[in-house]
């Protein structure tokens, strides 16, 4: 079986990281050939033992409303007409549209729904405004070519299958529910069971932008610092928000207990030092890098933000806080950390990040593989 995976780039991110596990545990299957194309030549993962099965092809999609779409993708055509895959798995919108524009018979096609995606988004009747005729457009040009090769999608979550299912309702009955997952074992590394003592080690991972909401976990550090806590908060991950929370730190003279830490290549190891793991994103469709804090052994505090709510079991894994308040986070914190409590909520993370391993999700995404038509392409 010949499988192709199609993403931007692997910049750092849940969809890039999936993406590259997945095509790594289906390269050590026998009788699967699996291949990752990416759209941009942008690589911050360690792709050394795959990089035979990783190819840069560069291709675009440009839709008008007053003009005829632009097509840049002979090269990706030449590559799927040569390469012949039986299964086309996109991740991201850009990366869908692009290779559903191709022509290509005999596949069995698949978008992985790592989150709501806006352009599939049903909109009006009749859209009013500039914006709203092109997301009309946006969206009757992926829906046509959804239906062309009677497309699957695999959700990340019971809320990103509701949305989907909302949206497409001519196509529910092809949306999939498999939660993501990770490599375990690679997070597994120096475990140690214990209670935590003197300084509690807060970390947290992500993009910093607004949806994130870094700018919460610096309130929370106030409060636990008015209450005498003696805690440490490391943020790794950059974006836009970056000078905005550097000056909420210094503005609050957090200095000595709140760091940006940038982009790290190996956050496992820095989730080995933490105690506890801190989520504050407003909306989360799934929360990969809540699993890999779990993996890590890890107890979990963080904001429902919808997607992540059935990673998070509260007194056993962590807690799920229902809003964002800082207050109330904080006392989640210092719940979580209590001597009688942390050991056994350690372990209890530990033991549920099994059930997102990569080993038994690729397995569940074969079935959904061999389950699913041929395009009608």
């Amino acid at each position: 079986m010949k499988i192709l995976h199609i993403i931007t780039d692997l910049r750092k991110g849940g969809a890039e990281r999936i993406a590259t596990d997945i095509v790594r545990e289906l390269n050590n299957r026998p009788g699967i050939t699996a291949m990752l194309v990416l759209l941009e030549d942008h690589i911050a993962y360690d792709i050394s033992d795959i990089r035979d099965f990783v190819k840069v092809i560069p291709a675009s999609v440009t839709l008008s409303v007053l003009r005829p779409t632009a097509y840049n993708v002979r090269r990706l055509q030449d590559f799927v007409d040569s390469y012949r895959p039986d299964i086309i798995h996109t991740h991201l919108f850009i990366p869908d549209l692009v290779i559903h524009s191709l022509e290509y018979r005999g596949a069995r096609w698949f978008t992985h729904c790592h989150w709501n995606t806006k352009e599939v988004k049903r909109p009006p009747l009749l859209p009013l405004s500039r914006q709203g005729i092109i997301d009309w457009r946006v969206y009757h040009y992926i829906l046509a070519r959804y239906r062309h090769y009677d497309n699957q999608f695999i959700a990340i979550s019971p809320n990103t299958y509701e949305f989907y299912r909302d949206n497409l309702p001519d196509l529910r009955d092809n949306v999939h529910y498999l939660a993501n997952a990770v490599n375990v074992a690679a997070f597994r590394k120096n475990i140690t069971v214990h209670t935590p003592a003197g300084v509690i080690r807060l970390i947290s991972a992500g993009s910093l932008i607004e949806r994130k909401n870094q700018i919460l976990q610096i309130e929370v550090a106030e409060v636990l610092r008015s209450r005498g806590v003696a805690f440490h908060l490391d943020i790794y991950g950059q974006g836009v928000m970056q000078d905005v929370l550097q000056a909420r730190i210094d503005e609050l003279h957090l200095g000595d207990y709140v760091a940006l830490r940038g982009v790290s290549d190996d956050i496992g190891a820095h989730l080995a030092e933490s105690t506890l793991f801190l989520h504050t994103a407003l909306y989360e469709p799934f929360g990969l890098v809540i699993v890999e804090a779990m993996a890590a052994g890890l107890p979990v505090v963080a904001v429902d933000g919808g997607g992540n709510r059935e990673l998070i079991q509260d007194g056993m894994t962590g807690y799920l806080v229902p809003r964002p308040d800082a207050i109330l986070i904080a006392d989640r914190i210092l719940d979580a950390t209590a001597p009688e409590l942390y050991a056994s909520m350690k372990q209890g993370a530990i033991n549920a990040s099994q059930q997102y391993d990569i080993t038994p999700y690729v397995t569940k995404l074969l079935d959904l593989y061999a389950q699913a038509p041929n395009s009608k392409g």
